[in-house]
Protein backbone atom coordinates (compact mmCIF):
# COMPACT_ATOMS: atom_id res chain seq x y z
CA UNK A 1 0.00 0.00 0.00
CA UNK A 2 1.63 3.08 -1.09
CA UNK A 3 1.44 5.90 1.73
CA UNK A 4 1.66 9.22 1.70
CA UNK A 5 5.41 10.63 2.43
CA UNK A 6 6.56 12.96 5.16
CA UNK A 7 7.96 16.43 3.76
CA UNK A 8 11.20 15.71 3.13
CA UNK A 9 14.58 18.40 3.52
CA UNK A 10 16.00 19.69 0.67
CA UNK A 11 18.93 17.57 0.84
CA UNK A 12 16.65 14.65 0.88
CA UNK A 13 14.61 16.07 -2.12
CA UNK A 14 18.06 16.53 -3.97
CA UNK A 15 18.93 12.83 -3.08
CA UNK A 16 16.09 11.36 -4.74
CA UNK A 17 15.89 13.43 -7.58
CA UNK A 18 19.30 11.90 -8.18
CA UNK A 19 18.03 8.39 -7.52
CA UNK A 20 15.46 8.90 -9.70
CA UNK A 21 17.51 10.16 -12.68
CA UNK A 22 19.74 7.18 -12.48
CA UNK A 23 16.78 4.87 -12.87
CA UNK A 24 15.61 6.32 -15.89
CA UNK A 25 19.19 6.17 -17.50
CA UNK A 26 19.69 2.93 -16.32
CA UNK A 27 16.27 2.04 -18.32
CA UNK A 28 17.34 3.87 -21.24
CA UNK A 29 20.33 2.28 -21.35
CA UNK A 30 18.96 -1.02 -20.87
CA UNK A 31 15.86 0.09 -23.94
CA UNK A 32 19.00 0.95 -26.22
CA UNK A 33 20.68 -2.45 -25.17
CA UNK A 34 17.77 -4.19 -26.76
CA UNK A 35 17.67 -1.92 -29.66
CA UNK A 36 21.59 -3.37 -30.16
CA UNK A 37 21.09 -6.56 -29.34
CA UNK A 38 18.02 -6.94 -32.11
CA UNK A 39 20.01 -5.35 -34.84
CA UNK A 40 22.60 -8.37 -33.63
CA UNK A 41 20.93 -11.00 -34.22
CA UNK A 42 19.12 -9.70 -37.46
CA UNK A 43 22.72 -9.58 -39.23
CA UNK A 44 23.65 -13.00 -37.79
CA UNK A 45 20.38 -13.90 -39.60
CA UNK A 46 21.66 -12.21 -43.13
CA UNK A 47 24.80 -14.10 -42.62
CA UNK A 48 23.16 -16.77 -41.37
CA UNK A 49 21.13 -17.11 -45.13
CA UNK A 50 23.98 -15.48 -47.37
CA UNK A 51 25.82 -18.59 -46.55
CA UNK A 52 23.43 -21.24 -47.14
CA UNK A 53 21.95 -19.69 -50.42
CA UNK A 54 25.38 -20.21 -52.60
CA UNK A 55 25.75 -23.42 -50.98
CA UNK A 56 21.98 -24.39 -52.10
CA UNK A 57 22.30 -22.77 -55.29
CA UNK A 58 25.42 -25.56 -55.84
CA UNK A 59 23.03 -27.99 -55.56
CA UNK A 60 20.15 -26.34 -57.88
CA UNK A 61 21.75 -28.30 -60.81
CA UNK A 62 21.02 -31.84 -59.59
CA UNK A 63 17.58 -32.35 -60.29
CA UNK A 64 16.56 -34.52 -56.82
CA UNK A 65 17.25 -31.25 -54.66
CA UNK A 66 16.22 -28.72 -57.07
CA UNK A 67 12.32 -28.59 -55.05
CA UNK A 68 14.01 -28.75 -52.10
CA UNK A 69 16.99 -26.02 -52.86
CA UNK A 70 14.03 -23.50 -53.96
CA UNK A 71 12.00 -23.73 -51.32
CA UNK A 72 15.17 -22.96 -49.47
CA UNK A 73 16.61 -19.97 -51.21
CA UNK A 74 13.21 -18.34 -51.34
CA UNK A 75 12.74 -18.81 -47.51
CA UNK A 76 16.37 -17.54 -47.08
CA UNK A 77 15.77 -14.54 -49.16
CA UNK A 78 12.43 -13.49 -47.33
CA UNK A 79 14.31 -14.12 -43.92
CA UNK A 80 16.54 -11.80 -45.48
CA UNK A 81 14.48 -9.07 -46.18
CA UNK A 82 12.16 -9.08 -42.69
CA UNK A 83 15.89 -8.74 -41.14
CA UNK A 84 17.25 -5.54 -43.06
CA UNK A 85 13.69 -4.23 -42.03
CA UNK A 86 14.23 -5.22 -38.33
CA UNK A 87 17.76 -3.32 -39.22
CA UNK A 88 16.88 0.14 -40.38
CA UNK A 89 16.00 3.13 -38.29
CA UNK A 90 12.44 3.42 -38.17
CA UNK A 91 10.81 7.07 -38.80
CA UNK A 92 7.68 8.36 -38.82
CA UNK A 93 6.66 11.79 -40.06
CA UNK A 94 7.05 15.31 -37.78
CA UNK A 95 5.21 14.53 -34.33
CA UNK A 96 3.19 12.00 -32.52
CA UNK A 97 -0.03 10.76 -34.41
CA UNK A 98 -2.01 13.26 -31.52
CA UNK A 99 0.54 16.07 -33.15
CA UNK A 100 2.71 16.36 -29.97
CA UNK A 101 6.30 16.31 -30.37
CA UNK A 102 9.36 13.69 -28.46
CA UNK A 103 11.86 16.49 -28.25
CA UNK A 104 14.59 13.17 -27.45
CA UNK A 105 13.42 11.00 -30.94
CA UNK A 106 15.69 11.43 -33.81
CA UNK A 107 13.01 11.56 -36.48
CA UNK A 108 11.23 14.45 -34.23
CA UNK A 109 14.45 16.84 -33.46
CA UNK A 110 15.90 16.04 -37.45
CA UNK A 111 13.09 17.66 -38.96
CA UNK A 112 13.29 20.62 -36.94
CA UNK A 113 15.35 23.60 -37.33
CA UNK A 114 17.74 24.50 -34.94
CA UNK A 115 16.00 27.69 -33.53
CA UNK A 116 12.56 25.63 -33.09
CA UNK A 117 14.08 22.97 -31.22
CA UNK A 118 16.15 25.22 -28.91
CA UNK A 119 12.43 26.56 -28.28
CA UNK A 120 11.12 23.64 -27.59
CA UNK A 121 13.95 21.88 -25.33
CA UNK A 122 14.77 25.33 -23.30
CA UNK A 123 11.87 24.50 -20.63
CA UNK A 124 12.77 21.40 -20.68
CA UNK A 125 16.21 21.48 -19.69
CA UNK A 126 15.39 24.51 -17.22
CA UNK A 127 13.12 22.60 -15.47
CA UNK A 128 14.05 18.74 -14.25
CA UNK A 129 10.36 17.50 -13.48
CA UNK A 130 9.53 18.42 -17.05
CA UNK A 131 12.72 17.02 -18.50
CA UNK A 132 11.85 13.52 -16.54
CA UNK A 133 8.52 13.51 -17.79
CA UNK A 134 10.08 13.51 -21.37
CA UNK A 135 12.62 11.20 -20.69
CA UNK A 136 10.07 8.56 -19.14
CA UNK A 137 7.85 9.69 -22.69
CA UNK A 138 10.78 8.99 -24.75
CA UNK A 139 10.80 5.28 -23.08
CA UNK A 140 7.65 4.75 -23.97
CA UNK A 141 8.18 6.16 -27.29
CA UNK A 142 11.10 3.82 -28.10
CA UNK A 143 8.97 0.82 -26.88
CA UNK A 144 6.23 1.40 -28.73
CA UNK A 145 7.42 2.82 -32.03
CA UNK A 146 11.22 0.94 -32.28
CA UNK A 147 11.30 -2.05 -29.58
CA UNK A 148 8.22 -3.58 -30.70
CA UNK A 149 8.55 -3.44 -35.15
CA UNK A 150 12.34 -4.29 -34.47
CA UNK A 151 11.54 -7.47 -32.02
CA UNK A 152 8.36 -8.24 -34.42
CA UNK A 153 10.70 -8.74 -37.81
CA UNK A 154 13.19 -10.37 -36.26
CA UNK A 155 10.84 -13.09 -34.75
CA UNK A 156 9.33 -12.99 -38.49
CA UNK A 157 12.88 -13.72 -39.90
CA UNK A 158 13.67 -16.59 -37.39
CA UNK A 159 9.93 -17.88 -38.21
CA UNK A 160 10.31 -17.91 -42.19
CA UNK A 161 14.05 -19.26 -41.74
CA UNK A 162 13.54 -22.05 -39.49
CA UNK A 163 9.71 -22.68 -41.00
CA UNK A 164 10.97 -22.58 -44.49
CA UNK A 165 14.23 -24.69 -43.97
CA UNK A 166 12.33 -26.85 -42.14
CA UNK A 167 9.72 -27.67 -44.95
CA UNK A 168 13.10 -27.89 -47.40
CA UNK A 169 14.74 -30.85 -45.61
CA UNK A 170 11.78 -32.94 -44.95
CA UNK A 171 10.24 -32.20 -49.00
CA UNK A 172 14.10 -33.36 -49.78
CA UNK A 173 13.29 -36.47 -47.24
CA UNK A 174 10.01 -37.45 -48.66
CA UNK A 175 11.75 -37.51 -52.52
CA UNK A 176 15.09 -39.54 -51.59
CA UNK A 177 12.65 -41.74 -49.67
CA UNK A 178 10.79 -42.42 -52.99
CA UNK A 179 14.04 -42.06 -55.35
CA UNK A 180 15.04 -45.33 -53.06
CA UNK A 181 12.37 -46.94 -52.36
Amino acid sequence: MIQDSKPMDENAQKWQGLVRASILAVTTHKFFGYVSLADRKAMGVIILNSIIIPVVLSKMGTAEFQTASTISIVSCVISMFTAMICIFPKRRGLGKPDGSINPLHFSDIGRLTEDEYMEIMKPLYNEPSKMGMTVIRDLHDVSRNILRPKFFWLKLSYIIFFIGNLAAILIELFMLQNIQG
